[in-house]
């Protein structure tokens, strides 16, 4: 594994070298949203059979999961990986905990009652996983992608 030279996206904002409105902001939200567009046009392996598949096959890390209790390890600790699962309905059930739609939120009631295309997915596009260029801001790399796998479109 390489290092990379350069600067966190979160980094970047705090320190104030990408200035709210300037066209450093514009290029990269336009660079950022090019490279997203490529990475869901990626297409699954010719054997996936299920969705919610990470990269390397079998289970998904979330990094934006619920925390719970567990006895054995301490009173908060990550939700564990979860899938792949057969169907996005069964998939949207893990995600929601079990809880029924009628106990959620309307934004979550709407994208779990339709089926989605498949797309690949970062899973954990934070700014903090964006490294930046210290001199034009552009974007080096996206980093942290032991999230990422195939999912529906949400």
């Amino acid at each position: 594994m390489d290092r990379i030279t350069g600067i966190a996206l979160f980094e970047a904002l705090e320190l104030d070298y990408i200035q709210e409105g300037s066209d450093q902001k514009d290029l990269l939200t336009r660079q950022l949203a090019r490279y997203m567009s490529q990475l869901r046009l990626l297409a699954p392996p010719l054997n996936f059979t299920s969705i919610h598949y990470s990269v390397i096959g079998g289970p998904v890390k979330y990094s934006r999961s619920r925390l719970f209790s567990d006895p054995e390890s301490g009173p908060v600790v990550p939700a564990p990986p979860t899938g792949p699962f057969e169907s996005e309905k069964t998939m949207n059930l893990q995600l929601r905990h079990l809880n029924t739609l009628d106990s959620c939120d309307p934004i979550v009631v709407a994208a779990h009652s339709k089926t989605h295309p498949l797309v690949f997915t970062h899973n954990d596009l934070a700014p903090r996983n964006i490294i930046l260029d210290h001199s034009t801001s552009k974007i080096l790399a996206i980093i942290d992608w032991e999230c990422a796998g195939w999912f529906p479109a949400h």
